[in-house]
């Protein structure tokens, strides 16, 4: 099932609550670093499973400055290899291309065959 707009925002603004919760939290001396970091390790997560929706609409509204960062954001977050890390590069692929740099876009497409791993032998 497709994810829209009004879900993803929903999920980042409950992942920016748990995140200024949690450092309010510390500020006050009742909770150790080591929870704080699972906390934030958390919304992080949160948030990552929602950049392909942050990817979709930066698109849409052609901020494609914005769409690039996010698409390199959820490779570094992200799988190495098949169908998001395609896509991350594919939009990283376009982004360049909308900016003129046509050597910067020609490597972001050798970047999305690297993201495809080879099936196993079928006999």
């Amino acid at each position: 099932m497709r994810r829209n707009s009004n879900q993803t925002a929903a999920t980042i603004s409950t992942a920016s609550t748990i995140v200024r919760g949690a450092i309010a939290i510390v500020s006050g001396g009742s909770i150790d670093a080591d929870k704080l970091a699972a906390i934030i390790s958390a919304a992080t997560y949160v948030l990552a499973r929602n950049i392909p929706g942050l990817l979709e609409i930066a698109l849409l509204q052609r901020d494609f400055e914005r769409a690039g960062s996010l698409a390199e954001r959820a490779f570094e977050l992200g799988a190495k290899v098949g169908p998001l890390c395609r896509r991350h590069w594919a939009t990283i692929q376009q982004v360049r291309l909308a900016a003129g740099d046509a050597g910067g876009a020609e490597s972001a497409a050798r970047q999305v065959e690297g993201c495809t791993v080879a099936g196993p032998e079928r006999y």
